[in-house]
Order: structure tokens, then C-alpha cells, then sequence
């Protein structure tokens, strides 16, 4: 782990690995990394996408030294899935990319995250639940609280509420 800790920083720091490091994470995959991957079902694997929930930047550093690629996106059924996709290795830690081409994302006033595009549903059928999911003027109010830096990369920080309420069910 430490071996392809180096190698990641090496590379994201836009520099071509030693040839001695490079030598020995080739090893160090070959015996211990690519076993490591397997036992966690990730032996195929060569990148994970990460889009339930803020992911801690230790845990991504760790899959990243076991040679596995992490990308961060944020979304939901009601914009049919994805919104936003941080760019394969150039991610921001704690952030979940730019909006993808045809999604605009903002920021209301009071912090919750908007996606706007052709992707994004129409609506409820029947009444909508009180969980904050509303389309307003073209805008899906997400109910997910947010900011977005000043390259546009949108950060979650957590939900409006505390709760979802479910049909026929008390909070979760």
C-alpha cells in the first residue's frame, strides 16, 4: 500500500515515477496488490465511481494505492442518474466534479443544490412527498445542500432534511 501510495502521489503530482518505484509497485502488484484486490471482489476492477454519499479522502487514497482509480459523481433517478463526474484522475478531494455537458447546477440561496437539463423528470404523478425532490421553473430542487467552488466543482455537504419520510412509514 505504502509502494502504490508513492506511485499515486508520483502521478498526480504530474511526474513520471522513478524507475526504481515504478520496479518495485510492479512487484508489489504482482504479489500482494492484485491478491489484495481479488479478496475484496475487485480483482477486474480498475475504476470505481463513488455517488452515494461524501467518501473520505483517506478511504479514496487507499483504493487509489491498491491501483484502482476513484471518481466521485453526484445524481439522482429523478435527473436520470448522474449530474455532475469528477474528470478520472483530476478530481478534487471532497468535491464530485463539474456538471456534465447538458446539466447546468447551481446553488439557491439557502444551499440547496439545483440541476436543470433535458434529462431532469417532469414531476410526480399525484401529490409529492415532503422530502424536498420539487421541480420549480426547470429546476430539480434536490433536497441535497451544497456549494459550488470557482471552477465549478460542486461539493455535498448533506441533506436538507434530516429525514425521508416514506409512504406508509415513519422516518428513516
Amino acid at each position: 500500500i505504502g509502494l502504490g501510495g508513492q506511485l499515486r502521489d508520483c502521478r498526480a503530482a504530474g511526474q513520471t515515477p522513478p524507475s526504481s518505484l515504478a520496479m518495485r509497485h510492479a512487484w508489489a502488484d504482482r504479489l500482494v496488490l492484485r491478491r489484495v484486490r481479488a479478496l475484496i471482489g475487485l480483482g477486474r476492477a480498475r475504476q470505481l465511481v463513488c455517488c452515494a454519499a461524501p467518501i473520505s479522502p483517506e478511504l479514496v487514497q487507499w483504493f487509489e494505492a491498491l491501483g484502482l482509480q476513484m471518481v466521485e459523481a453526484y445524481g439522482q433517478a429523478e435527473c436520470s442518474g448522474v449530474a455532475t463526474l469528477a474528470p478520472a484522475g483530476k478530481g478534487q478531494a471532497g468535491t464530485v466534479g463539474p456538471a456534465l455537458p447538458g446539466t447546468a447546477v447551481r446553488v439557491a440561496p439557502e444551499g440547496q443544490i439545483l440541476v436543470q437539463g433535458p434529462h431532469v423528470f417532469a414531476g410526480y404523478l399525484g401529490p409529492a412527498g415532503d422530502d424536498g425532490l420539487r421541480v420549480i421553473d426547470g429546476w430539480l430542487h434536490t433536497g441535497d445542500r451544497g456549494e459550488l467552488d470557482a471552477q465549478g466543482q460542486l461539493r455535498v455537504a448533506d441533506r436538507m432534511q434530516a429525514s425521508i419520510p416514506l409512504a406508509g412509514a415513519g422516518p428513516v
